[in-house]
């Protein structure tokens, strides 16, 4: 019984120290002065598709991208952009590698999206 009373006691003070000891929420976004959102939250307008035959679609806040057969697709801006910081959020509902390319280039022969990559990958690598 002692024991019982000692493990109620120990859980009861480690829910307290969690609670107040855990980092604050990650505040809501908001888009700090002098930058401006690439996507309009509402079409796809200035964005186009490249490589294989996968889909996307703007879904409000989200852009949803459905996986298709072929080589990598990639959804890039129509603009070309200098300086930037970039925030997102990433899901994915099925596994799978993917990225954003940053200060890449498309060939001009096959199309080929080559470039810097900042990797996304839910594998066991985690790259």
């Amino acid at each position: 019984m002692k024991k019982l009373v000692l493990l109620l006691v120990v859980l009861a003070i480690a829910g307290i120290a969690y609670y107040t000891m855990k980092p604050p929420a990650e505040p809501a976004f908001s888009l700090e002065e002098g930058y401006h959102y690439l996507y309009d939250g509402k079409t796809l307008a200035g964005w186009h598709p490249v490589g294989g035959e996968s889909t996307f679609e703007a879904a409000g806040e989200d852009i949803v991208g459905y996986h298709g057969p072929g080589a990598n697709t990639f959804l890039r801006t129509d603009k070309t952009y200098g300086d930037f910081s970039l925030k997102l959020q990433m899901r994915w509902d099925e596994p799978g590698n993917s990225g954003v390319m940053f200060r890449a280039n498309q060939r001009a022969a096959d199309g080929r999206v080559y470039g810097y990559q900042f990797e996304l990958d839910d594998s066991d690598r985690a790259w």
